[in-house]
């Protein structure tokens, strides 16, 4: 049984949450029913990393299981590689899409 983070806001996870796979993400999301700040640092030493991407979605067009109030999603990584892209392709099926920021 997976306990629910009724009272989570904001959450701060590195890659220990979406590699192997993104199962534990996905587990996360679909518990965490107000949920409004989600922050992935994959493969980041500390506060330093290279490529950061804010997520771009409709709140409207998110799937059900996912909280209704998340308005911020962000991914820092030193480099896009096919791990953080298997993470992005997760994220796009729930309708979060993303653009990089210099």
């Amino acid at each position: 049984m997976v306990p629910t983070f009724s009272m989570l806001k904001t959450l701060v996870l590195n890659e220990n949450w979406c590699v192997p796979n993104v199962d534990a993400l996905a587990s996360v999301l679909e518990h965490s029913p107000v949920l409004e700040e989600l922050f992935l640092q994959l493969f980041c030493k500390g506060p330093r990393y290279k490529v950061q991407m804010k997520g771009r979605f409709n709140p409207k067009e998110l799937p059900s299981t996912i909280s209704p109030h998340l308005k911020r999603v962000e991914v820092k990584c030193e480099a896009v590689d096919e791990t953080v892209l298997k993470v992005l392709k997760f994220l796009s099926k729930l309708n979060i899409c993303f653009s990089f920021k210099e």
